[in-house]
């Protein structure tokens, strides 16, 4: 497990052995976990968001995109 991004808004977690990614949204405290083809799109978009303007704001506004996605409750240990 590995964070690879960290805002205000979202988590992001890599999780190289499952090839997967979670996005937790902190203030809706919700996530989902992508894996395969999906996973592989998500960290090619992150990669070219970040290449191009690595701003928080730009980054956030990226990851809000998958709103829709993040159903599943986040319990905090």
């Amino acid at each position: 497990m590995q964070i690879v991004y960290n805002s205000e808004q979202f988590y992001v977690i890599a999780y190289p052995a499952e090839e997967g990614y979670e996005i937790i949204d902190k203030a809706a405290g919700r996530g989902a976990f992508f894996r395969g083809d999906v996973a592989l799109r998500f960290r090619d978009s992150m990669r070219d968001i970040v290449a191009h303007d690595p701003s928080p704001d730009t980054v956030d506004e990226f990851i809000s995109g998958f709103d829709i996605a993040l159903t599943q409750p986040a319990v905090y240990h």
